[in-house]
């Protein structure tokens, strides 16, 4: 029952890759293309305390209008004072954030702060680095789309074929419970035998010992 849960929690998780492979596959895009091209909107900040020193938090939002899609990003967010002058920068790189084409998706970056928090006012962000992925080029054959769509769907392909194994293993007259049933019915039917060849000796016993007795 463990092994069947663990099963389809692996499964749902590789369903949700499939279906985010899926997405970046769809579209069809130069594999030159510039993650600087990205298109990151800061939508809010904050400055608070972890233990003893200050960090800042941005919240925000990045478009792709690309035709690929982009992973491994790095933003950088620059801070302003009230009257609009620098005061700190942050770079981070965007954990597990992919960026389809044509689309856009949020994100969350955090470090630490070096100003107190009424120096920060206002910010801009953008993103300086990221890596291409499940690029298409152009004027793919359709055996290629086939061969995608088949790749994409080969680790729920193989989790199935796998529980189907072991509910088969586990199941029919081959089944531990089974072989188990077997055993026990034989071991019943030699106790039996034996019993019937004691009671048998016993008896040839006791015809030997007549005579005997009657002499």
């Amino acid at each position: 029952m463990k092994f069947m849960k663990m099963l389809g929690c692996v499964a749902a998780t590789a369903l949700a890759a499939t279906a985010a492979q899926a997405g970046c596959t769809a579209h069809v895009g130069r594999s030159d293309a510039d993650a600087m091209s990205l298109v990151a909107a800061p939508t809010a900040f904050a400055v608070a305390m972890d233990g003893d020193r200050s960090t800042i938090t941005t919240l925000g939002t990045i478009t792709n209008p690309s035709g690929v899609c982009f992973t491994d990003l790095v933003v950088e967010t620059q801070y302003f004072d009230a009257s609009g002058q620098h005061v700190d920068t942050l770079v981070e790189p965007v954990a597990n954030v992919v960026s389809p084409a044509g689309e856009s998706v949020e994100f969350r970056v955090q470090g630490p702060a070096a100003k107190d928090a009424k120096a920060y006012v206002t910010q801009r962000s953008r993103v300086v680095d990221g890596s291409v992925r499940w690029v298409r080029s152009p004027g793919d054959p359709a055996a290629n789309t086939l061969v995608n769509l088949f790749l994409s769907w080969l680790p729920m392909i193989v989790l199935i074929a796998v529980w189907v194994f072991f509910a088969r293993r586990y199941s029919g007259k081959n089944s531990p419970q089974a072989r188990l049933v077997a055993n026990s019915d034989l071991q019943l039917k030699t106790a039996q035998e034996q019993a019937e060849a004691l009671r048998r000796i016993a008896a040839a016993l006791e015809l030997l010992q007549a005579p005997s007795a009657a002499a």
